[in-house]
């Protein structure tokens, strides 16, 4: 079975998945730059193959747009207050 890219990468974010302190299956918040851009699409894709592979559960949100960093940080605080147990985020706005 070969491997994709978006499997690997997907695969990398799950596996930094750190234990905590609630028990059951672990809950990781994914924010890509833009959910509408084909790449981020891509990446969909194998954090929900590797969800699959590792037992977890994603939350897949994100903006329309690259430029919404306003909205990716409304959805970053709306995770945190969901109590996540890990954010991967790809940052539209490296200083917001």
């Amino acid at each position: 079975m070969t491997i994709t890219r978006r499997q690997a990468l997907g695969g990398s974010l799950l596996a930094s998945l750190p234990s905590c302190r609630r028990g059951g299956q672990k809950t990781i918040g994914v924010i890509p730059k833009a959910v509408s851009h084909l790449f981020f699409v891509s990446v969909h894709a194998g954090v929900d193959q590797a969800a699959r592979d590792f037992h977890v559960t994603t939350l897949w949100n994100g903006p329309e747009n690259e430029t919404d960093y306003t909205r990716q940080i409304e959805i970053v605080d709306a995770m945190v207050a969901q109590r996540v147990d890990a954010l991967a985020i790809s940052a539209t706005e490296e200083r917001a």
